[in-house]
């Protein structure tokens, strides 16, 4: 089942959206108003002899369809626990890190950043990462090194399942400052931009 990755984040592109089965359309900028929305109309419905969904876990449901609905809405496979950040990781991002800067903290074009985001997003090992406060802090220094380098639906790019890298700052990074030590490469899908030749 799916779940939106960040509920008090309002989604780019007109915020919270659902279709319910009776075919009524609901938009809000705040999640909690749009179930509530849901939840009323769902009761009318009940209340005029109209079978609706309002059992337990119907909210849980109600957000899997959403997320199906909605592929611009960053969303998770809420069976699947989040990925944690590893010392080996870490350690490789600070070799990265140091490489990016030997090469004087050049950045790929918009153009190559644009094509790996969009690998990157239809990949199934795009997943959320619950990074460990100074990999956040460190992320967000890179992020501010990248400053004004967007890529479309980057709200949609995570963190790589099998490499630990943040997407959102690692579509724009040359590949040779990209540390793939202790990394099985074969592992990476056919399609991955970071195995391509």
């Amino acid at each position: 089942m799916l779940s939106p990755i960040n509920r008090k984040k309002t989604p780019p592109n007109g915020g919270w959206r659902y279709t319910d089965s009776s075919g009524h359309k609901f938009a809000d900028p705040v999640l909690k108003n749009l179930l509530k929305s849901v939840a009323t109309l769902r009761q009318g419905r009940m209340d005029t002899g109209h079978p609706c969904d309002l059992n337990p876990g119907w909210q849980e449901r109600c957000l899997d369809e959403m997320c199906r609905e909605h592929r611009d809405i960053p969303c998770r496979d809420a069976a699947k626990p989040l990925r944690t950040t590893t010392l080996t990781e870490i350690l490789r991002a600070a070799h990265a890190l140091k490489n990016f800067l030997a090469n004087g903290g050049k950045l790929v074009s918009p153009d190559v950043a644009n094509e790996r985001a969009q690998v990157c997003i239809d990949c199934p090992y795009n997943r959320p990462a619950n990074h460990c406060h100074g990999c956040k802090e460190g992320i967000g220094w890179v992020f501010e090194l990248v400053s004004g380098r967007t890529v479309p639906d980057q709200d949609r790019l995570q963190a790589c399942e099998l490499c630990g890298c943040a997407l959102k700052v690692l579509v724009h990074t040359p590949k040779e400052v990209i540390s793939h030590e202790g990394i099985d490469r074969a592992e990476f899908p056919e399609f991955c931009w970071q195995v391509k030749s």
